[in-house]
Formats: structure tokens, sequence, C-alpha cells
């Protein structure tokens, strides 16, 4: 077996003996894994340890929207009184399903909270989906509960409803119990979290796969605490190399010692929930962005301390071609993290202009992985920007050939991960999980490799996927909605390049013999059963059958080929402008 352990930089002290870090070989989920000996061994604990913590300093900022400021105290006042009504009223309790079903706010995590001290599990619905798409992941877990804002309720209602009790949120709806009332704070009520064991489930996202129907993601208590361990441990390491860098603290000149997190990811991603659980467990403040704006961004810059942003391509590309970017403030960010694409050495350089004292940094993960598999920044990964990173510490990484065999090194394979952070598989789904997760590894559906200085590069996406503006797109769900369509016999969907999103989604359709439908229908098809962003941008039409190969699979690159060499000129779609989806709507 070849496996690449980590090599990520972590400085000797950060994990000697007796420091939080120091690591011991512990058996869970049925596997030996690298774990953390002295880290809380559920999220429950983790989080409940947080807010008893933060008890010593109310007033602070928690969140922050659009100027409106929930504090520590009234954060857990108002989470406290929601787990009570949870538990009392609706008979929430250990291991039951709870959809948290809203737009990117102060709620959404105050929701979280309160399912999780319940006992409960919640389940991570995608808020910018359609109602549609909404109901069948609910449908999928089986939810005894729903955390919903007025507008996803409406959505819902398109789709025939909540399948359960409802929590409602900016709104009335009968039978719905108001949030407001629900989680008004009630005198002496603290937020205690109901115990949990390592291995029982502490939440549930979803990941399209190639049947075209998202999955759920079920990611464990001790895999939860882990998770965010990990990203502590790889903030303290990325701490110290700014300093070998940069000859001084990330931290030094700055005027408050509880610097802002900027969040514009949506919530249920894990590049949303994972960063803002980490400011609340250090109590530092988040400011959230609802919808990606740039001079929002620049605004909060201007006015905030800042150390670490996150964006993806799309949001880079906007952030450098603003006007405000030659004043001088983007100079403030000492540490800046992309992901989802590769940087191109262009944008890398204006980068790097920009923001003269940062350290750039690069990830690579998934949901299933719960963020981070690879890392790396500085220096290496400017003069690297093909390559996604560095083993994290605690993880390990194969490159398997079709047949399940390691491949050699540098040649290329599907990338498969095994550590304590990884899922527990998929809700409900057996089949899939088993062919996911083999012996503990789980297998990525990415193809990459290892160069000799034991970098990953990813160099394609096995499962077909799109990444159009940071927002993972799977080609298969695509092609199923505008195939249901009457006038449509089947659909291929991919990605074209774009400068600004990094790829553009475009779908060609098979016309049915007879039949005519036009761009703007299909489009407004899509719209009806699919989140905006996976829109195709652009569709184009076809009377020849889809070309296939000898089993009966559509032959991808032979239709690419001939599509793109000129054969589908005459049907070539035009692409015509769409709004833009926006992170955290």
């Amino acid at each position: 077996m070849h496996v690449y352990q980590s090599s990520f930089p972590v400085p000797a002290a950060l994990v000697a003996p007796g420091t939080p870090y120091e690591m011991e070989i512990r058996r869970f989920r049925g596997h030996e894994q690298i774990m953390f000996r002295h880290a809380p061994t559920t999220l429950n604990a983790l989080l409940g340890e947080a807010i008893a913590s933060h008890r010593a300093m109310p007033d602070e900022r928690m969140t922050e929207l659009d100027g409106a400021v929930t504090t520590f105290a009234r954060f857990e006042a108002q989470a406290a009184a929601l787990c009570a009504s949870l538990r009392g009223r609706l008979g929430i309790g250990p291991g039951d399903h709870v959809a948290v079903v809203m737009a990117n706010r102060a709620e959404w995590m105050i929701a979280f909270f309160a399912v999780l001290a319940a006992g409960g599990v919640p389940v991570l619905v995608n808020s910018r989906g359609a109602g549609e798409e909404m109901r069948r992941a609910m449908d999928l877990v089986g939810c005894a509960a729903a955390i919903c804002d007025g507008e996803r309720l409406a959505r819902l209602g398109e789709a025939g409803g909540v399948p359960c009790p409802v929590v409602l949120l900016d709104g009335t709806a009968q039978g719905a119990l108001d949030f407001a009332a629900a989680a008004a704070p009630v005198a002496g009520l603290r937020l205690d979290f109901a115990p949990r064991q390592p291995e029982d489930a502490a939440l549930v996202m979803f990941s399209s796969g190639t049947t075209g129907f998202p999955k759920g993601v079920v990611h464990s208590q001790g895999g939860m605490a882990h998770s965010l361990t990990l990203g502590f441990l790889a903030n303290e390491a990325f701490d110290a190399l700014y300093e070998s860098q940069f000859g001084q603290s990330p931290y030094a000149g700055l005027a408050t010692d509880r610097p802002a997190n900027v969040l514009s990811s949506p919530l249920f991603h894990v590049a949303g929930v994972l960063p803002y659980l980490r400011s609340i467990v250090k109590g530092l403040p988040t400011i959230l962005v609802s919808k990606w704006n740039v001079d929002q961004v620049f605004d909060i810059l201007e006015r905030e301390d800042v150390v670490r942003l996150g964006l993806v391509p799309t949001m880079v590309f906007d952030l450098l071609a603003s006007p405000r970017s030659a004043s001088g403030v983007l100079g403030k960010l000492r540490f800046f993290a992309s992901g989802t694409a590769a940087l191109s050495p262009a944008v890398a350089a204006a980068l790097r202009a920009a923001l003269p004292n940062c350290l750039m940094l690069n990830t690579y993960g998934q949901s299933e992985t719960m963020e981070r598999a690879a890392s790396f920044g500085g220096l290496e990964f400017e003069r690297n920007l093909g390559a996604v990173g560095r083993v994290m510490p605690t993880l390990a990484i194969r490159i398997l050939t079709d047949a399940g065999e390691d491949a050699a090194p540098g040649e290329r394979g599907e990338i498969a991960v095994y550590g304590a952070s990884t899922m527990n598989g998929y809700i409900n789904d057996p089949a899939a999980t088993a062919a996911t997760i083999r012996d503990g590894w789980v297998l990525s559906g990415d193809i990459g490799y290892f160069d000799p200085a034991g970098l990953l590069h990813v160099v394609d996406r096995k499962k077909n996927m799109v990444i159009s503006g940071g927002e993972n797109i799977y080609c298969a769900e695509v092609e199923r909605v505008l195939a249901d369509h009457p006038q449509v016999a089947e659909a291929i969907a991919f990605g074209e390049p774009d400068a600004r999103l990094g790829e553009k989604l475009v779908a060609v359709c098979v016309v049915r013999p007879g039949a005519t439908v036009d761009e703007q229908a299909l489009k407004d098809h899509c719209r009806a059963h699919l989140a905006i962003y996976k829109v195709p941008r652009a569709i184009g039409f076809t009377h020849a059958p889809l070309p296939r190969n000898a089993t009966g699979k559509v032959a991808k690159g032979v239709f690419l080929e001939g599509w793109r060499g000129g054969a589908g000129r005459a049907g070539q779609p035009q692409d015509q402008p769409q709004d833009q989806p926006m992170q955290g709507s």
C-alpha cells in the first residue's frame, strides 16, 4: 500500500507532549486513527465548553449582519430557549433529525446549536435550492422537524409543503411554531448540551452524486470535534509560517485581539459552517455577508481588523477588478485562502501586488472529507499554483487506479482520503456508502497525483462536476432535469472556461422529432426545479443522438470533441447574460 502521510509543516512545539495538539492513535469507527489526545471527543462537548467560557464576555459581538449585532449572551439565551422549545413542544431528542432551512443569519446558527443541544442532528438543507430540491432532501433524511425562514417555507409550499412540524422565522403559517416566541430568552436558562458518543451523527449536509440526486453526508460527533481542532492547529501552523516569511506576527499592529471573520459562503456548505463554528469557539466575531457584494466587503475591511479571508476565484476576480482595490485596504489582510479552482499566474501576481503583507493559501477537500484534506501556503504555494497542497496532519491520502490498486508515484488516479474527519457515510444509502468508503478510505471521485515534492495535484473530476463561481454543479443532475422536459429526448451538460467564473455551465439538448423548444423555455424549466446557479448559462440544440460507448454510456469526450470542433456549430449555444449566483444567498 502506497500511503502519502502528512507532510504539512507543523512546528514541533505545537504538537509536543502535553500540548493541546498532542496526538495519539485511537480506535474510531472501527479503524485506527490519529487523533488529538487532549481535545474534546464530541462536537457537543467542544461547543458546550466554548459556550461556558464565553459567559465571561457576554456583551462581545458574536455575529453581525447588515449592522445588526448578536452578542454572545443573546446568542446563548436564544439558543437555550429554542432548545427547550424543541424538546418540550416538538419532542426533539437524541438522534432526531431537524432541518435547518434558512439564509445566512445569526438565527441559522442559533437553530444549529439548539438542535445539537437537544441531542438532535441538524440537517443542513441547501437554502438556495428550489422547493423540490429542499423537499427531496428532507424526505431522504426523514426529518422530525424543520426550522425555516419565510422565503424557504414558501418555496417548499410550491413543492407540496413541509413533511414535519415547522418552526418559522419571518412570517406566519397555520400550525407553525413562531421562532421569535420559541427562542425568547428565559431568565436563568443556560444552554446545556445533551451528552453524545463520538460515533453518533452530528450533522447531515448534502453532496450531489453521479445519479443526479443529492446524497446526505453524515458526519459524526467525534469527526466534527476533530475537524475543528485540526483547523485550529492548521491556523497556528500558518501563523508560524507567516512569521517566518514576513518577520513578524500576523497579529502585530492590530487594534484588537479579536479580529473579525468575514463569511460569505452559505452555511449549508463546509466552507460556511466550519469557519463560523471556529470563530464562535475562539470567541471571535463573524460578519455575515448575506449576498456577495464586493463594495460591502470593502466597507467591512475599511472599518474592521480582518486577518483571514477566504474566497473562491470568482470573488477574487471581483475584488481585484474593483476600483477600490487601489485604495490599499487589502494590504491589511494577513491570510488569503483560495479554493475550488486553481489561481492563474496573472491573478496570483495581481493578488501579490494588492496584498503585499499577506500569506496566500490553497486548500483541497469536499463535503465527504469535511473541508481540508490537503493545504499549503506562502512561497511554496506561489511557486506551485497548479498544486492544491500537502496532506493535512492526522490524515492520509492514496492515489488509486481504476482497478483499486495504488498508482505508481506520479501516476494519475482517484484520490482517496483516510482520517477521523471523514464522513460516516451517506444517510439511507448503503449502496452509495459501500461504493465510496473502502476499509475506511473515502474515494473522492477526483483524479490527481503527487509530484516528487509531495504536493497533491487535482487534474480532473471523475464525477463529472462543473465548478462555477465556487459552486459545485453536478452535470448529471442538470441533465436529468433537462431530459424531463417533454420536448427533450436527452441532454448533456459540461463546463466551458470563463474568465470570471472559472467555468460556466453549458448544456446541449437533443430535441425530440417534430418538437420545437427555445433556450429561454428550457432555462425557465430548470429554474423551476434547480437552484439558480445550476441553470445553464447557455443551451444549444441538436437533432443527432448523443454518441455512446460500447456499454451504452454517453461518450462525453467524443461529443465535446465534435461540438467544439465545429460539428455542432449550427446549433451552438449563444451566451446570454444571466444573474450571477451569489455566495450565501
